[in-house]
């Protein structure tokens, strides 16, 4: 019996002493050196809504690419969850004698993940598809030219705040009217010794002649890829400035397509001449012309497929897409501004207070989204019980920047998005405690020290918060 007894307060000491670290964590956290001259918000709900604990969650800060949650989420409200894209190829203008006096259109629908590499099942070998339709139309001539109308979506590439030197890299590609094999290339150096010029191999996709590449990149004493890639939207230069490591071969960096809709077009009619179909490329405009036929219509994934993917890698591209997508759907112009004004609209129609909120683009690209921590929270809880979100934020919890965040002891206890950008790290989801979602965000602004180190630092807090409930 005593040693019943002594079991049970050593259990209960215990439980203390694990309440009582757990309490401590978030204090701990706010109060930690490296936080000493930072802005950081926290706020965390109950079930029911109602926040039970925060750290000045009502201030507005920057929330790097845990900003895509709420492109995401209200990209779901708004469109829906299986919501497509389609791009349509349609051929204008006459067939005679095997000859179209015409032109072919291929017309955009704003799709992000036309031909992506993460899609490649879904689309298949989808220009073939557009080709063999040509084909099937007895078309072995084209008196005209290969058009692609991009216009179903407005504005620039990138929004006004984005970094010059993040525009021109693969992660800055934007949204642009029409979206191709991911916006992005691969250039192959080879490098020689210190000091010495690197060489540009290929790239793959194969840049059309109209692209020049300017390759100032030298090989170095650092290790990994130290370049940075500058291009400006439209433009037919793309340069390459930094080091790479010395006496490497078909050293891999990646960079945006700076005119997606060009490279698209000369794409295309390369895939059609291959097929031996001769193309004039002088464009044939006016009434004789205007005869119109529908041969093929290319569905996306359901956006829910797509928000999977989107949330798990991060991938900007599809996140500014869709914010200019809401703008449309909502009414507004289809550009980074139409969106963001209807992102809040949504949310204050809803009942969230919007103060403090700007919205720059859908990704977190850039530095001047400011939202906080209570309306990220209150976003959240609006879809506690919402299946696809579910789906959603399982997909973005397996991404490595989240899994190494809990270790196994919390598996399936906290599902999140990650965001970093330099000095700007941020987490947003649920953490799960007897079945039960509680919305939370952290975002800590200017903070000192490595982002390894604040990953494990905001971890470890997060792990207190949870012990806690």
């Amino acid at each position: 019996m005593r040693s019943i007894l002594l079991l049970v307060l050593f259990l209960g000491m215990a439980n203390f002493f694990s309440a009582q670290e757990s309490a401590d964590a978030l204090s701990a956290f706010v109060n930690n050196e490296e936080l000493k001259n930072a802005s950081l918000g926290f706020s965390l709900l109950d079930p029911s809504g109602k926040e039970i604990q925060s750290y000045e969650s009502e201030r507005s800060l920057a929330p790097a690419s845990t900003v895509k949650l709420l492109t995401s989420i209200t990209a779901l409200e708004v469109l829906g969850y299986d919501h497509k894209f389609v791009t349509t190829l349609t051929i204008q203008g006459t067939v005679i004698k095997g000859k179209l006096i015409g032109n072919v259109i291929l017309k955009s629908g704003g799709d992000p993940t036309l031909g992506a590499s993460d899609f490649q099942n879904h689309y298949g070998d989808f220009v073939n598809e557009w080709v063999e339709a040509i084909k099937a139309e007895g078309i072995t001539e084209i008196d005209g030219r290969i058009l692609i109308d991009d216009t179903a979506l407005e504005g620039d590439r990138n929004a006004g705040s984005t970094a010059l030197n993040d525009v021109g890299n693969y992660y800055g590609a934007g949204a642009p009217g029409f979206s191709f094999m991911d916006n992005e290339f691969t250039v192959f150096f080879t490098t020689g010794g210190v000091g010495t010029a690197s060489m540009v191999v290929k790239t793959e996709p194969v840049l059309p002649d109209s692209i020049e590449l300017v390759n100032e990149v030298i090989a170095g004493n650092k290790s990994g890829d130290n370049v940075i890639v500058y291009s400006l939207d439209g433009g037919n230069q793309v340069f390459l400035k930094g080091e790479l490591p010395a006496n490497k071969i078909d050293f891999q960096v990646r960079g945006a397509i700076p005119d997606v809709t060009r490279f698209a077009q000369a794409y295309l009619q390369k895939a059609i001449e291959n097929e031996e179909i001769s193309i004039t490329g002088v464009e044939k405009n006016g009434p004789l012309y205007m005869n119109s036929k529908e041969l093929v219509r290319t569905k996306s994934p359901a956006l829910i497929e797509i928000l999977k993917v989107l949330n798990k890698k991060s991938v900007n591209s599809y996140a500014d897409v869709l914010l200019k997508h809401i703008g449309k759907a909502s009414g507004r112009a289809a550009t980074f501004e139409g969106g963001a004004e209807a992102v809040k609209a949504y949310w204050k129609e809803k009942g969230l207070d919007t103060n403090g909120i700007y919205i720059e683009d859908g990704s977190g690209l850039s530095r001047k989204n400011n939202i906080t921590a209570r309306f990220m929270t209150g976003v959240l809880q609006s879809q506690i019980e919402d299946e696809q979100v579910n789906k959603m934020m399982n997909e973005a919890s397996l991404s490595s920047s989240v899994k190494s965040m809990w270790g196994e002891a919390f598996k399936g206890q906290i599902q999140a998005k990650s965001g970093y950008i330099g000095r700007v790290m941020a987490y947003a989801g649920y953490i799960i405690s007897d079945g039960e979602k509680h919305p939370f965000y952290l975002t800590v602004n200017n903070f000192s020290g490595s982002a390894s180190g604040m990953r494990t630092l905001m971890g470890t807090a997060l792990r207190g918060v949870r012990l806690e409930l």
